[in-house]
């Protein structure tokens, strides 16, 4: 079934899948403007996707217009509030394409889109397979998200939530720089891409790091994307500890914790950059995941 939309929000980006998820993305929603947010350091590693993208959008008789930021968290959410808040984006039937999105920009995009009135859709094009090698590095010191940095209690330990993915150094430098007194870490249901096997191996690592942890299992890829079986885990905890999220796992997870925080405003979020992306991150193209982003949870926003 095809629909027809006023806009497609993206970050451009060099994986095979992110031009042909673009692709898809046209002939399913039929949006009337691309606007691709480019990041001015991969400006050259995103440049035969991004023309891909714009050949395919003129094709079609589609607006594409680039958004350009460099990665600098403040300048990121600078340009996304003016842009997303421009009266131009009252009430715009809105697709986000989260593939190869940033966790931040997805949760400031979704915060900014919300708060135009937006009625919200994302898509995610999951990979045929990620690299058996390397897919991250050199992690950068990890920080609390602008503007979503929760509520403090004062007094209270700290509980680390790690939705955890293949990025184990990620979360090892998570785990050692907020020294939580206790760690929770929701493990990705399934065995597709050695998933099992991973996740033995980063509940051994870290076993070594911190005495207190609880593993629990979501599947980012259900419907609600674990959102049941986080609050399942937090809420019982939000009375005596000052709870920071972050989500390392499948990107759809990213969606299930921007619910968490709706409903929970007092869990603050946490990300963490890294400065080195492997070229082969990801090859092809596999299934996609689509949902709504429910208004309410504007609602639930402005009452807090």
């Amino acid at each position: 079934m095809t629909m027809n939309s006023d806009a497609l929000v993206c970050v451009a980006g060099w994986e095979e899948r992110f031009a042909a998820g673009l692709k898809l993305d046209v002939d399913r929603f039929h949006p009337a403007e691309i606007v691709m947010i480019v990041f001015q350091e991969f400006k050259e590693e995103t440049q035969a996707n991004r023309l891909a993208v714009v050949s395919y959008a003129a094709e079609n008789g589609i607006v594409c217009r680039e958004l350009s930021v460099r990665r600098e968290p403040r300048e990121v959410w600078d340009t996304l509030r003016s842009d997303f808040t421009n009266s131009a984006w009252f009430q715009k039937r809105v697709v986000l394409d989260i593939s190869t999105m940033p966790r931040e920009v997805i949760w400031w995009s979704l915060s900014f889109l919300l708060e135009a009135g937006c009625e919200l859709r994302y898509v995610y094009h999951r990979p045929q397979s990620y690299s058996s090698e390397w897919l991250t590095r050199d992690t950068a010191r990890p920080r609390l998200v602008y503007q979503h940095s929760g509520i403090a209690k004062l007094g209270k330990p700290t509980a680390l939530l790690l939705l955890n993915g293949f990025d184990t150094e990620r979360a090892e430098q998570m785990i050692q720089f907020f020294e939580p007194r206790l760690l929770l870490v929701g493990l990705q249901h399934g065995k597709q891409f050695g998933n099992e096997e991973r996740n033995l191996k980063r509940g051994e690592r870290f076993g070594e790091l911190i005495r207190n942890i609880k593993t629990f299992e979501i599947d980012a890829y259900s419907t609600d994307h674990g959102f049941s079986a986080i609050v399942e885990q937090v809420k019982p905890l939000l009375p005596d500890y000052n709870i920071i999220a972050a989500s390392l796992g499948p990107k759809t997870s990213a969606i299930a914790m921007f619910r968490v925080i709706t409903e929970f405003p007092e869990v603050a979020l946490a990300y963490a950059p890294s400065r080195q992306f492997n070229i082969g991150y990801s090859s092809g193209i596999g299934d996609s995941i689509e949902g709504l982003v429910e208004a309410r949870l504007l609602d639930r926003e402005v009452q807090n």
